[in-house]
């Protein structure tokens, strides 16, 4: 009986100190790493859409669109905002920069994370890269004049100096085509050393992998404004069914074995 009551009053303790932490759940450090996902800044061919509208993703003068001077002040904002970050959460330095060749997204990983450039490996992937075809603002250039802008850079991972994946512009890459990718980014990052990783990218590429490769609450479906940053914990479990993914600051989510159902508009 005293037992019982020990019990119950050592449970009423736990609740009154864990407060609205309803579970908290340990799991091995050695599955789990740190990535920060990163939306590029406002690029030349946002500020014309915002414009013209739909017309200006067709026009061949966004080739592999840079930024404006307005996405560069988004980047300074950013590079601060990583600093009060890293204060208030306590996240280490990065030991990874993963970008797309895209020149935004390089841009906007060497305003804001310029810093570490030579501290750490900076990757290029064509996995991370926006949608493909028909909008010339995702073609990328010959890699020549990216290696040149950054050569902080490493683009040995991009296999063809020309823009092959892009296509001839009749078609645009599908959802599932680029949910592909996705896979194969969090395969590439499973399989580094490093634990805490930016990955700079594109809106659409970061909307298909959170609602068609992840499970997520509503709340991180959602869109990624110009040079949002939202940081999860990945856990990669030896069992595919219980893979995490998992916003510290916010909420849990679970990386599907299957593709789940679209969410509501």
């Amino acid at each position: 009986m005293r037992r019982r009551s020990l019990l119950k009053t050592a449970q009423v303790q736990i609740n009154k100190q864990l407060g609205t932490y309803s579970q908290v759940v340990a799991r091995q450090a050695t599955s789990c790493k740190t990535v920060h996902f990163v939306r590029h800044a406002q690029g030349i061919h946002n500020e014309a859409y915002h414009k013209y509208g739909k017309v200006s993703n067709t026009m061949e003068r966004f080739e592999d669109a840079e930024l404006t001077a307005l996405g560069k002040e988004q980047c300074a904002t950013a590079k601060a905002e990583w600093a009060s970050a890293r204060g208030r959460h306590g996240y280490g330095p990065p030991e990874l920069v993963v970008v797309s060749p895209l020149r935004r997204c390089l841009q906007t990983a060497t305003l804001a994370f310029g810093q570490y450039a030579g501290q750490v490996p900076w990757v290029a992937l064509e996995e991370v890269r926006e949608r493909n075809g028909h909008h010339p603002c995702d073609r990328r250039r010959p890699l020549a004049h990216a290696r040149k802008e950054f050569p902080h850079v490493d683009f040995s991972l991009v296999k063809d100096e020309e823009d092959v994946t892009w296509g001839d512009g009749r078609w645009r890459e599908s959802d599932e085509e680029m949910a592909v990718r996705s896979a194969a980014l969090l395969k590439f990052l499973a399989g580094r050393p490093e634990r805490n990783i930016i990955v700079v990218t594109h809106s659409a590429f970061l909307l298909c992998t959170f609602n068609k490769v992840v499970v997520c609450e509503p709340e991180l479906r959602r869109w990624f404004a110009n040079c949002e940053r939202r940081s999860v914990a990945l856990d990669f479990g030896a069992d595919p069914a219980t893979r995490q993914l998992c916003q510290p600051e916010a909420s849990t989510l679970t990386i599907a074995t299957d593709e789940p159902a679209a969410p509501k508009s």
